[in-house]
């Protein structure tokens, strides 16, 4: 160890010891996904008691919203696995979130 200027400098030396090295091959298993979040941010809406999050158990899934700011609300929308993940690109997101979501949410 060296000292110099308050600065100190130090040796830094690596020990591996072979008898701990394990196969990770065993580590990785195969998880099943149940769902998928999809979360989109609300501007300029109002929950029914300010400052506090709110579960909607609808059909087929919970939808969850949330204050992040005084302005933007955001929602969760839990999309069941068994059923496929549509897609933002070609619409069927809005078209889901319009047509199974928003009706189960109380105006």
């Amino acid at each position: 160890m060296r000292v110099l200027a308050n600065v100190i400098y130090l040796d830094l030396r690596f020990i591996v010891l072979l008898c701990f090295l394990i196969d990770r091959s065993n580590l990785f298993v195969q998880v099943e996904v149940p769902s998928h979040f999809v979360g989109l941010i609300l501007e300029n809406c109002n929950l029914p008691h300010a400052n506090h999050g709110h579960v909607i158990l609808g059909d087929p899934s919970p939808i969850l919203f949330y204050p992040i700011s005084s302005t933007e609300i955001r929602c969760l929308v839990d999309v069941p696995t068994g059923q496929k993940l549509p897609s933002l690109g070609n619409g069927e997101m809005a078209n889901y979130l319009k047509t199974v979501v928003a009706p189960q949410v109380p105006k």
